[in-house]
């Protein structure tokens, strides 16, 4: 409990999420006087990065960055438009079924957040809309992009929770197509209600024009979800193929890409990759120390005194994380809770990759939860 205790006091002193793990554990350490531990510090922290799967994640980051750069997110938008645009509130369900779409390329709601709603939200502004309901439309929407296959989240919670990779990144889908008609249905309502304008319902050439445009971007989902499932290549493999892929898109088809964009994505994502990879080191050091004091263990045997019952136990679990994720980051929770919960949901007969995908789709709400949403900061 003080470990925890200290790792939140950083975690509002404003210190980074990454570091206040690492010295957390560290005044832990030598508070304890074992100071045998400070040999496994550097030792965990490269092993817990030291992996195949672990590179899923800076080249899916890629692959949004160069997408979002080429101009693909426009056309995608536009196509979302011609589709949506003529219902009630028409742009609220453009901005949901555009994410829906993009999701299927980034696997991450902050490309989403920062390439796609810069365009939703200057749309809907333009067209009347309220920027309130703009702005909460585009973050709730953006929670999509990690729970439609390709996901970060998912990889680093198959890794963690050492549980199959593809078969999470694949048990999103049906789910995250659920949260995008949930949405769409609410904005219909809404658009109602507040009287929401719907733009006139563009002819069938325009339409066509539009899904002609889009039409090489939204192939992603489908080669990466037809390879995955056929065996063709890993998720590891199948993030690379999304790059390569994108890099085609912007340099030869769309030829919106330049050298000098190209070196700045590739500057940014490099700069993300490594905040993220200090947050995995970091709460491998934190897991380790846990599982010295047999944390996961009396958190199990904790919860099962309160309910045996697997509803009752995802109820709760639930609760906890939508509480947390007020606070902490949607990875760093994922990191710290998914090996501590994982034995348990599994002891109780819950299986573990509908937990895995329940645990990244509650901890993705976080984003834009205050006082600490990320994506709501960046909306």
């Amino acid at each position: 409990m003080v470990l925890f205790a200290i790792m939140i006091l950083l975690f509002f002193l404003g210190f980074p999420i990454g570091l206040s793990m690492l010295l957390a554990s560290f005044l832990i350490i030598m508070a304890s006087g074992e100071f045998s531990n400070l040999l496994m510090l550097p030792t965990k922290m490269v092993g817990s990065l030291n992996s195949f799967p672990l590179l899923a994640i800076p080249f899916f980051m890629l692959a949004g960055e160069l997408m979002n750069t080429a101009g693909i997110t426009d056309r995608v938008f536009n196509f979302a438009r011609a589709i949506a645009g003529h219902i009630k509130g028409g742009l609220g369900h453009v901005n949901v079924l555009a994410s829906m779409i993009f999701a299927g390329m980034s696997g991450s709601g902050l490309a989403d957040a920062a390439g796609l709603g810069q365009v939703e939200i200057k749309a809907m502004k333009d067209a009347g809309y309220d920027p309130k309901f703009s702005a909460a439309v585009t973050a709730s929407s953006a929670c999509i992009g990690p729970i439609i296959p390709p996901s970060i989240p998912m990889v680093i919670c198959g890794l963690v929770t050492e549980q199959s990779v593809g078969k999470l990144l694949l048990g999103g889908a049906i789910p995250g197509i659920m949260m995008g008609l949930g949405l769409m249905l609410v904005v219909y309502i809404l658009a109602i209600k507040r009287k929401y304008p719907a733009s006139p319902r563009p002819p069938i050439g325009e339409i066509a024009r539009s899904f002609f445009q889009a039409f090489f971007p939204m192939l992603t989902p489908a080669i990466l979800v037809g390879g995955i499932i056929s065996g063709i290549f890993t998720p590891t493999e199948a993030a690379v193929v999304t790059c390569v892929y994108a890099l085609i898109l912007g340099l030869l088809v769309y030829r919106e890409l330049t050298l000098s964009e190209i070196y700045r994505t590739f500057l940014v994502v490099g700069i993300r990759t490594g905040a993220i990879a200090i947050i995995i080191a970091g709460a491998q050091v934190l897991g380790n120390l846990t599982v010295q004091d047999m944390l996961p263990q009396r958190l199990s045997n904790s919860m099962v005194n309160i309910t045996t019952n697997p509803e009752m136990l995802l109820i709760v679990i639930v609760s906890m994380f939508l509480f947390l994720g007020c606070f902490m980051s949607d990875l760093a929770l994922l990191i710290i809770m998914g090996p501590m919960l994982m034995p348990l949901v599994i002891k109780v007969g819950i299986d573990p990759i509908h937990f895995g995908v329940i645990m990244v789709l509650v901890l993705q709400l976080g984003m834009i939860t205050p006082p600490y949403g990320v994506v709501m900061f960046i909306v």
